[in-house]
C-alpha cells in the first residue's frame, strides 16, 4: 500500500518541545518532509474516531508571543462545545491538539479559556455561509462566485472546548481545502472567562501539503484558485511563517498536529482585526455577533 508519510523531530530536548509547541518551522531542527500522494484517493476519510489525546508535555521554559492576524469574515458565534467538529465531511483526518500558554509567565499552561475553532471544507464551503466570490477557476482565471446549498443553520468544522488543567484542547476535524484569493488556513480564537476577546489567529499548513493536496479526491474536486502561503497579503503582514503547524502521520489514517499559542493576559485585540466584512465588536465577548 502506497502511504505518504510526513517526518518531524519528536521530542528529544525540551528546545524542540518548545520549537514544535510555537508553530515556528524556521529552525531545520523542526523540519517536515512530505513525499507526494499523486493521483491517489483517500478512501477512509468520511469519518474520524475519537483518538486518546497525544501525550502532554511540560511547557515549563521560555516560549514567544505567537502573532494575532485577522479574524475574516465568516465567525459565527453560536457554535457548539464539541471535541470533534466535522459533521461527516470528507477529508484528511486532523487530530489537532493546541495549547495556551503565558508567554509572560514562563509558558504556564493557561486553564480556562475558550478557544474557537473554524475552517473550510474540502471544496472550500464555510458553514453557515451561503457564498464566496473572489478569483475562482484555478483553469479558467476569470472572477467567480461559489454558490453553495449550506444551510444556515449548519455549523460544520466549527466549534469550541474549554482549556483544560494544563492549558491543553483538542479537536477532530479534517484538513481544510482553499477558497479564492487564500491559502489553506484554520481560523482561531482565544477568550477569557469572562468573556474578554484575548486572542485573534490563523494557522497555516506546509506548502508541500497545500500542493499536493490539488491531486488528492475531495480537495482534487476544488476548482478554486488556491494562493500560496507567500504570495497571501495576510500570511505576509502577520508572520503567518511562525503558524505554520507541523503534521505527522499518514494521509490514509490521519494526521496530527501539537501546537502552542503564546498569550499576554494583558493583550487587547486590535479592533480591525475582528471586524471583517461584517463590521465591527473587538473585546465584546461571546456574544459580541452574529
Amino acid at each position: 500500500m502506497i502511504t505518504t508519510k510526513f517526518i518531524a523531530i519528536y521530542f528529544l530536548s525540551l528546545s524542540t518541545i518548545l520549537e514544535l509547541i510555537n508553530c515556528d518551522n524556521n529552525s531545520n531542527s523542526n523540519v517536515v518532509t512530505f513525499s507526494p500522494y499523486k493521483n491517489k484517493s483517500v478512501s477512509n476519510v468520511t469519518t474520524i474516531g475519537l483518538e486518546p489525546r497525544p501525550k502532554r508535555q511540560s511547557t515549563n521554559g521560555t516560549c514567544s508571543l505567537t502573532p494575532m492576524s485577522t479574524e475574516g469574515p465568516y465567525y459565527l458565534k453560536d457554535v457548539l462545545e464539541r471535541r470533534d467538529i466535522t459533521d461527516g465531511k470528507p477529508g484528511i483526518p486532523l487530530n489537532l491538539t493546541i495549547n495556551v500558554m503565558d508567554s509572560v509567565n514562563s509558558c504556564k499552561g493557561l486553564p480556562g479559556l475558550r478557544v474557537d475553532i473554524w475552517h473550510c471544507d474540502a471544496l472550500g464551503v464555510y458553514s453557515g455561509v451561503g457564498s464566496l466570490s473572489g478569483r475562482g477557476g484555478r483553469r479558467s482565471g476569470f472572477r467567480s462566485t461559489i454558490t453553495t446549498s449550506i444551510s444556515p443553520v449548519d455549523r460544520f468544522l466549527r466549534g469550541y472546548q474549554i482549556s483544560d488543567s494544563i492549558g491543553q484542547v483538542n479537536f477532530q476535524t479534517i484538513v481544510p481545502g482553499w477558497y479564492p484569493g487564500r491559502p489553506i488556513h484554520i481560523h482561531f480564537e482565544i477568550y477569557l472567562s469572562s468573556g474578554k476577546l484575548l486572542h485573534v489567529g490563523q494557522l497555516y499548513f506546509d506548502e508541500l501539503l497545500s500542493t499536493s493536496l490539488e491531486t488528492i479526491k475531495p480537495y482534487s474536486d476544488n476548482q478554486s484558485k488556491r494562493v500560496p502561503n507567500n504570495v497571501d497579503r495576510i500570511f505576509s503582514t502577520t508572520s503567518g511563517h511562525k503558524t505554520i503547524i507541523t503534521l505527522t502521520g499518514e494521509m490514509t489514517s490521519g494526521m496530527n498536529s501539537q501546537c502552542g499559542i503564546g498569550l499576554d493576559l494583558r493583550a487587547t485585540v486590535p479592533i480591525q482585526l475582528v471586524g471583517g466584512f461584517n463590521g465591527g465588536g473587538g473585546g465584546r465577548g461571546f456574544g459580541r455577533r452574529g
